[in-house]
């Protein structure tokens, strides 16, 4: 990436960053919602969050096969082989690794939001051309994970607001398969 790139990538940032610090449209939690998202996500993961982020995709590849065709690293490994596939672990690390940073970042969204755009952006079209429908079913297959993993202590709250953390997310990645594509 040259000079230009960057200032130009630096910009573009900026921009959103403002423009979301500017907008109608901020994803509003309270502080005990925030601490309710980061604790659940931070004891979802644990001691193993490669795994924890392994077992979404699996989850989500046996509810929803159509999604496994769009990996070309997974399309066609048995759940058990997928592990030894190097680029998905890197892949499940990398989404997991977002997630976290979300979480990490709700008191301060508009730092996150320009990955968000670019990240859909990424993934348009003219990137790895994953419809937009999909992206609901990775955090579905998530609920459901937590909900099992944690139990009781993941009540219908947790589930509501990791629904709604979920769909700010979709929905910023969709703005961005729009604007960056």
């Amino acid at each position: 990436m040259d000079l230009a790139q960057v200032s130009e990538s630096m910009i573009c940032e900026l921009y959103e960053r403002v423009r979301y610090q500017n907008s109608s449209d901020k994803l509003a939690l309270t502080v005990n919602e925030k601490q309710k998202l980061k604790l659940s996500w931070t004891t979802f993961m644990g001691a193993n969050p490669t795994q924890a982020g392994l077992d979404m995709f699996y989850r989500m590849f046996e509810k929803y096969p159509q999604t496994q065709s769009v990996f070309s690293f997974a399309s066609t490994k048995a759940e058990g082989q997928m592990q030894d596939t190097s680029r998905l672990m890197l892949h499940i690390t990398m989404v997991s690794k977002m997630i976290g940073n979300v979480v990490d970042d709700l008191d301060n969204m508009e730092s996150i939001v320009p990955s968000l755009l670019s990240l859909g952006g990424r993934h348009g079209t003219n990137g790895y051309n994953i419809p937009k429908d999909f992206f609901p079913f990775l955090g579905e297959s998530q609920r459901e994970l937590m909900k099992e993993k944690l139990g009781d202590s993941f009540t219908d709250d947790h589930n509501a607001l990791w629904t709604k953390l979920y769909q700010f997310i979709i929905d910023t990645m969709i703005e961005g398969q729009e604007k960056y594509n």
